[in-house]
């Protein structure tokens, strides 16, 4: 975690853009919770975590190029869908 040098809001916070996990994450979140309803954020936190670690480099591939931007046509699509849902969940605060 980065330190917040200011105590105005946005002051001091560094930008940085999502890792590919970032987004393997998101998609297992929002999997995991649907199959385990009663399961804790962080069981599944962890879960997702051990499912990604278990994952070998060519099933990595598709959520790398969303994290570089060197998406295809149809992933761009599903990448953008999948931001915006982000940023909505974070102004939101869920």
């Amino acid at each position: 975690m980065f330190a917040v040098t200011s105590k105005t809001p946005g002051e001091g916070r560094r930008a940085y853009s999502p890792s590919a996990y970032f987004f393997f994450a998101h998609e297992q979140r929002v999997n995991l919770q649907e199959e385990y309803p009663d399961a804790t954020i962080s069981a599944i936190q962890k879960t997702s975590a051990q499912l990604w670690q278990k994952m070998n480099t060519s099933e990595r591939a598709p959520y790398e190029e969303l994290a570089l931007g060197l998406e295809t046509p149809s992933r761009a699509t599903k990448a953008c869908g999948l931001r915006e849902q982000m940023k909505m969940e974070m102004v939101i605060g869920f």
